[in-house]
């Protein structure tokens, strides 16, 4: 009978210490960071918000400048709202700035053409066409970009 009240009490000792660990566990757990505007914009983008994805990229850009890819982002859909202007100057922008990943370059000059065929500039979109399959002529979507500037410049 003292044998079974020892394994008793030494199970209760041991379900206590690890309830207890558990109880500290809980206060020493991360706390999740509160969503950065950046996430958010993403998360609306995804979602299909392009309007909450528009205010959210730019308060990133407002708040860290350097952020390349929320400029890209921005630049895309100011472009499809039909605001191509806006969306060409941003990325004449990037096209000077330092420290860009080869990534982040090919699609500024990218967003540059399409840009560019938005706002109605075709001979200038043909010739960054150009300029984007010879900096990189194993891709593909270089190509047919440059199909689609000369599609609309008419350049059969």
């Amino acid at each position: 009978m003292s044998e079974l009240l020892t394994i008793l009490l030494a199970v209760l000792a041991l379900a206590g210490v690890g309830y207890a660990a558990w109880i500290f566990s809980l206060d020493s757990a991360p706390r999740r960071q509160p969503e950065t505007p950046y996430q958010h914009a993403m998360n609306a983008l995804l979602g299909g918000d392009h309007d909450e994805a528009m205010r959210a990229f730019t308060e990133t850009v407002r708040m860290d400048s350097d952020n390349v890819d929320a400029y890209i982002h921005l630049a895309n859909l100011l472009r499809e709202k039909g605001r191509a202007d806006r969306a060409l100057h941003i990325r004449r922008e990037l096209t000077v700035r330092a420290g860009i990943t080869p990534g982040q370059e090919r699609a500024i000059h990218e967003g540059l053409v399409l840009d560019l065929i938005a706002a109605g500039r075709t001979a200038e979109a043909v010739e960054e066409a150009k300029h984007l399959r010879d900096v990189d002529r194993k891709n593909g979507a270089a190509l047919r970009l440059l199909l689609k500037a000369h599609e609309a410049a008419r350049d059969w």
